[in-house]
């Protein structure tokens, strides 16, 4: 399952919910999120459950977009589990 933006419109109450939820789903589960949404108390809901976290960042390179990606997440070096 992918889930982009997941906690967009939700209240704080709800967020830790839904993290929960995907968290203990039983299959993979991909979250796009952006840099202040699935942080703070929200990353440590699900933070057991991560296996691996990438950042992808977009840049215009003469005009031309491109995507890159890397390890990591946001201003996190590696989400510890």
């Amino acid at each position: 399952m992918v889930v982009d933006t997941p906690l967009a419109r939700l209240d704080r109450e709800h967020r830790t919910g839904v993290l929960k939820h995907l968290a203990h789903r039983g299959e993979q589960v991909i979250l796009l999120s952006t840099n202040t949404e699935v942080v703070d108390r929200y990353l440590d809901v699900i933070r057991p459950n991560i296996l691996a976290t990438y950042l992808i960042e977009y840049k215009l390179d003469g005009g031309i977009g491109c995507s890159t990606v890397t390890e990591g997440y946001f201003n996190e070096s590696e989400v510890k589990t």
